[in-house]
């Protein structure tokens, strides 16, 4: 950046004078005012970038061990990160820990369970570099006892020092997350042929940020103050179960699965603010202080899927491929009535090179011929889109009272999107698989698309999803 010299100069000679009279300077009292020529004299100017700007460290520690016996086998982690960014009070630190433990109960059971938590504390900064740049570098930071000065520039009050959120009280935006993911699984061997394997997985985050801004900050420059906090949970979790029976007689192979899978999701929101707070000294935790612009909200979408599955596979002397698959799905999302859907697949593939007339040619390490169709769905739509909504509007009677209105149509008949596809392939390799490849040709085409349909502006609505159209490739 400029010292206080350098920028003097450039407001004597500016680039109009500067190309007609190159040696030519403009009366410093028509540019700078008294004070700013005072603090010109006394070499009063700061380097705000310099002021601003530190040194960022970032230290990593992390410990494990592992260990176990015949049956038994265990590992823990544990780590903690401190980081310290470029500006003062940007800091981030973090912890967390992992156990992991598999158990060999018998011949017939095997469990396993995996465990991780995080916890993050962070303190965040408004960008005060675009502030630092606009301001004038003539200018003191501090006075002469060494007490912060909140109007730097001279002659300008208006002007706030980039500082202004370095001081005690003045800004603080904290975030703390928990995290804990956890997940395990029961092995059954039941029988020779076959084995069933349940598994589950837990995914819970919670978060806080807590946010407060004094008047005299670089978000509020002089205003009034603001403080605010909202805390999120965030929770997922998938249970699958799976049983597979797989056998092998003479020159016939035969697998088959069935199973079952629920998978839900879920995310709460709680937000509040305000502003002009009575006093600074509780931050973020006494937002019944604010005098103004009082608001809260809160949000809640839960989401579920269940899921039904089988497949069969068989083949015939390594040559001939068979497959067949039914998945049935069921949508909380969708309307009532049409929350499930049913998704059937069958494929068959040639192995031509294990042919007996393939046997005495050598180009050929490897060829198949395929073919496979299948349907697939999707239910990617907003949580409670069949449902309809409402938005609250302000009414002036005497005084201002709140109602709501609908702002989305409903749409009981809302049901899956499915996409059929038709594939047929080769895949080869040639000269002892040095060189493969794959030719594909393939029809797919999809009907009920899940988009939303415009209405006329008479309506009163801008759009409602619908099942509408179909696309082919």
């Amino acid at each position: 950046m400029m010292n206080g010299e350098e920028y003097a100069q450039l407001k004597e000679r500016p680039i109009e004078l500067l190309i007609q009279q190159p040696d030519q300077y403009m009366d410093d009292a028509l540019i700078f005012n008294a004070e700013e020529l005072e603090y010109l004299e006394k070499g009063y100017w700061v380097d705000w970038q310099d002021l601003l700007l530190g040194t960022g460290i970032t230290q990593n520690y992390e410990i494990s061990m592992s260990g176990g016996t015949e049956k038994t086998s265990y590992s823990l982690s544990f780590g903690f990160q401190d980081d310290k960014g470029l500006l003062k009070n940007d800091v981030l630190k973090r912890y967390n820990g992992r156990i992991s433990l598999d158990h060999k109960i018998n011949k017939i059971f095997n469990v396993g369970v995996n465990v991780s938590y995080t916890f993050k504390d962070q303190d965040k900064r408004q960008n005060p570099l675009n502030l630092a740049n606009k301001i004038p570098c003539i200018g003191r930071a501090y006075d002469d006892n060494g007490n912060f000065i909140l109007n730097p520039a001279p002659g300008n009050s208006s002007a706030f020092s980039p500082l202004c959120d370095e001081q005690p009280g003045a800004y603080e935006d904290n975030i703390r997350t928990k995290r804990m993911f956890a997940s395990g699984y029961l092995n059954v061997n039941i029988l020779k042929d076959f084995f069933f394997k349940s598994t589950i997985g837990i995914d819970v985050t919670d978060s806080r940020e807590g946010i407060y801004k004094d008047k005299n900050t670089v978000a509020n420059l002089g205003v009034k103050s603001t403080s605010s906090v909202q805390a999120d949970n965030d929770w997922r979790y998938t249970w699958e179960n799976i049983l597979n029976y797989s056998k092998t007689f003479g020159k016939h192979g035969l697998t088959a699965m069935i199973g079952s899978s629920t998978t839900a999701y879920g995310y709460e929101k709680v937000l509040a603010s305000g502003a002009n707070q009575a006093s600074a000294l509780t931050s973020f935790h006494d937002l019944g202080a604010n005098a103004d612009s009082k608001e809260n909200a809160s949000q809640l979408i839960e989401t579920q899927m269940v899921s039904f599955f089988g497949r069969l596979n068989y083949k015939f002397n390594e040559r001939y491929l068979f497959q067949a698959s039914l998945r049935a799905d069921g949508s909380s999302a969708l309307a009532k009535g049409h929350k499930w859907g049913y998704f059937p697949s069958a494929s068959a593939a040639w192995r031509i090179s294990e042919e007996g007339f393939m046997a005495d040619q050598d180009i050929f390490s490897n060829l198949k011929l395929r073919l496979s169709w299948g349907v697939a769905g999707n239910s990617a739509i907003d949580a409670y889109a069949t449902l309809g909504g409402l938005k609250k509007s302000v009414y002036t009677f005497g005084s201002s009272v709140y109602g709501y209105y609908p702002s989305e149509i409903a749409n009981k008949d809302l049901t899956w999107e499915k996409t059929s596809t038709w594939n047929l392939g080769l895949d080869f390799s040639i000269l002892r698989n040095r060189i493969s490849g794959t030719i594909d040709t393939y029809i797919s085409q999809t009907s009920d698309l899940l988009l939303p349909s415009l209405l006329p502006s008479s309506t009163g609505y801008a759009s409602v999803m619908q099942n509408i159209g179909k696309t082919e490739k």
